[in-house]
């Protein structure tokens, strides 16, 4: 199995997905400090939801978060941790949190990176 299917940066977070494409895949957050497990799911529908997310795909409203108004992009199995898409002004941001709704990351992508992450997800569609 690959250690490390792919890899999405910002300054201060690396969201990674390890495993096979077509197969069951985990997902990591590295916050700089720690590094969390997030769960895990069949690797074609992480690409898939993260990728539709990225473009402005959303779900019905999930919530809100500091009055920023959520969509769902997935649950993930084992861990049960969340990721939700919103945006607060030109910026796109996704909330993660864990089994708990405990707050693990506030990730804010620019245009660029919004941009950056769209086309290495496209690459594995």
């Amino acid at each position: 199995m690959d250690s490390s299917l792919i890899c999405l940066n910002t300054d201060d977070y690396i969201l990674s997905i390890s495993g096979e494409i077509n197969h069951w895949c985990e997902v990591w957050l590295d916050t700089n400090s720690e590094k969390y497990c997030l769960g895990s799911e069949l690797g074609s529908t992480i690409i898939e939801r993260l990728y539709k997310a990225l473009c402005g795909d959303r779900n019905s409203v999930s919530g809100k978060d500091s009055g920023i108004t959520l969509s769902g992009v997935i649950t993930l199995a084992e861990k049960h941790s969340s990721i939700y898409v919103g945006n607060q002004s030109s910026l796109l941001y996704l909330y993660i949190r864990d089994a708990d709704a405990k707050p693990l990351a506030r990730i804010f992508l620019d245009s660029k990176e919004v941009e950056s992450w769209k086309r290495t997800l496209e690459k594995l569609r």
